[in-house]
């Protein structure tokens, strides 16, 4: 329990909210050694992306891969940071992208109702992960 004294400060904002997030099913990573895989140079966790894809949209994926002769991770992961560099976080949640003839969505959002079980599967499939004290800079850490 905090003192008074410093209930204000950012390491109990932190705590709390990473706590808060922790119980809704996110995975909470304290610092960037307990997050090696995250790439600075895309902003991404390769990792996640690719585990969500590939067990949520199995036959985009294999689509995906009949182009890319055997690089097929590492150009979705480039195509993944370009389209967030083109549209924005928010657009590319909204309305995934589509490469060549494969078509992918990058997260689901919760069901309005429960008519469609797949979606709600798919729903529980999402990965979500917060960071504190991100080093985000390539040159510094920053």
């Amino acid at each position: 329990m905090p003192k008074l004294s410093n209930v204000h400060t950012e390491r109990i904002f932190e705590n709390e909210l990473c706590d808060h997030l922790a119980t809704h099913g996110w995975t909470v990573r304290t610092h960037l050694q307990n997050a090696t895989a995250y790439s600075r140079e895309l902003a991404l966790f390769p990792d996640d992306l690719l585990a969500f894809v590939q067990e949520t949209q199995p036959q985009e994926w294999t689509k995906f891969c009949a182009w890319h002769n055997g690089k097929s991770e590492a150009v979705f992961v480039k195509r993944v940071a370009e389209q967030l560099d083109k549209h924005g976080t928010l657009h590319l949640l909204r309305h995934g992208f589509k490469d060549r003839n494969a078509k992918f969505i990058l997260c689901q959002f919760r069901p309005a109702h429960q008519k469609n079980p797949h979606l709600s599967t798919w729903y529980a499939e999402n990965r979500l992960t917060v960071i504190r004290q991100l080093h985000y800079s390539l040159h510094n850490e920053n």
